[in-house]
């Protein structure tokens, strides 16, 4: 049913512009009152990912949901509450960075005083908008960084340029109560809206965002009437903030580091060097997409979904050759790009890297958010040339994915090598974050030349990456549709803010239909090789798979 125009002429709304945009409502000065800190210092695994980060946002995380919902649940006010509660549940959502230096880096949470601070907190970081769903994730990817130190997530929400304006609550919401009567018109009539949370990767992952997708629709979209979400809202500020502060406990839940099985000693960390220089040693890759010069980054998305009935052959062809679907996507990314090499290319294998998520690997965790950091990463490397039955090829190739695979999850050494990989990123990050710095600022000094020494050095093998593959798995496990049945989930989007140059891959399931996204700089890889490839690990798909 449409809204009257009466409704509509009572209750405030956004500025209509027709483009879309990200801002926040203004909210109401309130009297400061002084918030208690709690800091820590950023771990190397966290400082690996928010040093490069610092000038556009590379890695910032991005989640969007396209969803259908009645606009008595998709309102200003209801948001804001379930944002505050989020940002209470989830205190590294709520903090801010401060580097005093490059081995100096603090997290800092200054926790809501009142409920109504937790409000008016979470306004501050929300936005509303208009735009389709192609230009709000264009704008995430590829406009203006919306993500700062002092503002490390933000949510929002934008509907089609086309829509009448949003019915909202007076301009300043707070925990008095606000007469629903204007939404009691709107009835049940759905309406599009465009759910975009966006996040620090230095304070989460891919897992955590989707986790924290379905804990926002469960709220929005659950059975708790406005003023029944608002008393909830005030009971978990008790329970997350006023209560944990009274007996003392922290608030800021731990870092990757500290949740890992303890470090066993000297002995340890030196055999996990050896062992980490080992690994490397091993990481032989000599192809990669063909680049080309190109000041300017813009993320561009290849998209393809399969149905329902393809998706359910290739799990059943997968479950018949003993292989995962994952190590069939980089069987089907490795028969492409051979297919499309010369035979003395071939000479080298291909390497893919790809993340691993550590959180079963960790030791019971005091704060239970499960907003931050967990994951390592591996390397895949496969034959660049086919055999002559290619069909088997592609299965053999699955095949040694899954034990690749295998092997990077169980062996003794994982701990030790997740904690040696952060402490060499961090390493890695400060160094090349200090010269960008230094560079900035025109005083950059390059480093001496080392000593030329006579004797010839050692033939080092290639390592380099073709791309990254992420494989997400089911995520129809990871959403609870049934506790939001008003709202109807659409379609997602789930990618970063690469960096210049980067090409990433992610496959999975969702709505029953499996998904391959594939984020690339448009403008610095040759689109006639990045076609080919594309299309090619379709096509492998498609000819093995169906």
């Amino acid at each position: 049913m449409a809204m009257s125009a009466s409704v509509l002429s009572a209750l405030p709304s956004p500025d209509e512009e027709k483009t879309f945009r990200f801002g926040a409502f203004p909210v109401q000065d309130a009297e400061e009152k002084a918030r208690p800190r709690y800091v820590r210092q950023l771990s190397d695994n966290e400082v690996a990912y928010f040093l490069p980060s610092r000038a556009d946002g590379v890695n910032d995380m991005c989640i969007q949901l396209r969803v259908r919902a009645p606009l008595r649940l998709m309102h200003r006010e209801r948001v804001s509450l379930v944002w505050a509660i989020l940002r209470m549940r989830h205190p590294l959502l709520a903090s801010r960075i401060e580097m005093h230096d490059y081995d100096d880096i603090r997290l800092i949470y200054e926790p809501p005083t009142s409920p109504d601070d937790a409000v008016r907190d979470a306004e501050e970081r929300m936005g509303w908008g208009y735009g389709t769903m192609d230009e709000v994730i264009d704008s995430c990817l590829n406009g203006p960084r919306v993500l700062a130190s002092d503002r490390v997530s933000y949510l929002s929400v934008s509907r089609a340029p086309t829509q009448e304006p949003y019915p909202s609550p007076p301009q300043t919401p707070s925990l008095s109560s606000v007469g629903q009567s204007a939404f009691q018109a709107v009835g049940v009539e759905k309406h599009e809206f465009q759910v975009l949370l966006t996040a620090l990767h230095c304070l989460g992952d891919g897992m955590a965002m989707h986790t924290m997708a379905n804990d926002f629709f469960s709220m929005v979209g659950g059975s708790m009437s406005d003023n029944e979400l608002r008393a909830y809202m005030a009971a978990e500020w008790e329970k997350r903030v006023e209560q944990p502060m009274a007996n003392g406990a922290d608030l800021l839940p731990p870092c990757l580091e500290d949740s890992l099985p303890e470090d066993k000693g000297k002995i340890t960390r030196a055999a996990a060097r050896v062992d980490y220089d080992r690994v490397l040693a091993k990481q032989i890759g000599g192809h990669t997409l063909p680049r080309r010069q190109n000041p300017s980054r813009h993320i561009a998305i290849g998209k393809h979904t399969f149905d329902a009935d393809m998706t359910k052959s290739m799990l059943k062809k997968c479950k018949l050759q003993n292989v995962s679907f994952a190590g069939a996507m980089f069987a089907a990314c490795n028969i492409s790009w051979a297919r499309m090499t010369s035979r003395e290319q071939q000479a080298l294998p291909l390497m893919i890297y790809s993340a691993m998520n550590v959180r079963p690997f960790l030791r019971p965790r005091a704060h239970d958010s499960y907003m931050f950091l967990a994951l390592g990463y591996f390397n895949i490397v496969l034959p660049s040339f086919i055999g002559q039955d290619e069909a088997k090829t592609f299965w053999h190739r699955a095949r040694s994915v899954k034990d690749q695979i295998s092997k990077a999850q169980k062996t003794p050494m994982l701990i030790p090598r997740i904690r040696e990989m952060t402490r060499r990123r961090a390493a890695q990050s400060r160094i090349w974050g200090r010269e960008d710095d230094e560079k900035e600022a025109g005083n950059w000094v390059p480093p001496p030349s080392r000593p030329v020494s006579n004797a010839p050095a050692p033939p080092r093998a290639p390592s380099t990456v073709l791309c990254g593959l992420s494989m997400l798995g089911n995520l129809d496990t990871m959403y609870t549709y049934g506790q939001y049945p008003d709202i109807e989930v659409v379609a997602l989007n789930n990618g970063p803010r690469l960096r210049g140059n980067g090409a990433l891959m992610f496959a999975y399931t969702f709505l029953g239909k499996t998904t391959v996204h594939f984020y690339y700089d448009e403008g610095a890889i040759e689109p006639k090789a990045l076609t080919t490839f594309w299309d090619g690990m379709l096509s492998a798909v498609q000819e093995f798979m169906a």
